[in-house]
């Protein structure tokens, strides 16, 4: 997911066109006030201009959670679907399982 602000980049406050608007959930912000820094702040789900606020910088969004299913066959190959009728819809008549997977961004395996 892109956001409309990069993580770990200081952005004065006119940078906000709109007075308030929405980003994730769960962001943690920090916010400058005349040269002394306040948060970290966690969002709400809504960010806006402050009264005597400089500059803001996001420091870490919530992790996105997908969903996906993998079929899986007896060779050991397996296909990932995003959904569970797309998954349905692809499977080889060979198919032995089909496996709810989830995962957050920034895991690996």
């Amino acid at each position: 997911m892109t956001h409309k602000y990069e993580i770990n980049r200081r952005y004065p406050f006119e940078a906000i066109k709109d007075s308030v608007h929405s980003v994730p959930e769960g962001s943690k912000y920090y916010v400058w006030f005349s040269g002394r820094v306040g948060g970290p702040f966690i969002s709400d789900g809504i960010f806006g201009r402050r009264d005597g606020a400089t500059h803001f910088m996001f420091i870490e969004y919530p992790a996105v959670k997908h969903t996906g299913w993998m079929n899986r066959y007896p060779s050991g190959y397996a296909a990932c679907h995003c959904t569970r009728d797309d998954a349905d819809k692809y499977a080889g008549i060979d198919r032995i399982a089909c496996i709810k997977i989830e995962w957050e961004d920034g895991e690996g395996l």
